[in-house]
């Protein structure tokens, strides 16, 4: 069973979103317990082409369960005054969870690879 569900936001960083992912899927907790973690990349409509091709590979090769969220559709400056994306896709991630902790990234963050098994000690 999946014991933590870390959910990374990310827009337009593609450099940041590969060090990130990398860091997740090099938790040491994964050589004992491969399934203690699942990933879940909310995604708020990116326009660089190379942010989908870090996604997608980080979905093909992924040691671990990827799931990734992004809005039904691009919202204006106008709309996001009165509603945020991000944080819709944020809380859709953590409705879905079925995990008994949840973690949060940016990405621009990296986990130090003993991380996530500290949230499950």
């Amino acid at each position: 069973m999946t014991q933590l569900q870390v959910i990374l936001s990310t827009f337009n960083r593609p450099v940041g979103l590969v060090h990130a992912v990398k860091s997740i899927f090099t938790q040491t907790v994964l050589a004992s317990a491969p399934h203690a973690i699942e990933l879940w990349i909310c995604d708020d409509w990116s326009t660089d082409v190379h942010q989908a091709e870090v996604i997608g590979r980080a979905v093909v090769s992924a040691p671990i369960r990827v799931c990734v969220l992004r809005p039904d559709r691009q919202y204006s400056a106008e709309e996001m005054r009165s509603f945020n994306p991000m944080a819709a896709l944020i809380n859709g991630a953590l409705r879905c969870s079925q995990t008994e902790y949840v973690t949060f990234m940016c990405d621009d963050v990296t986990f130090r690879p003993e991380r996530c098994g500290a949230h499950l000690e």
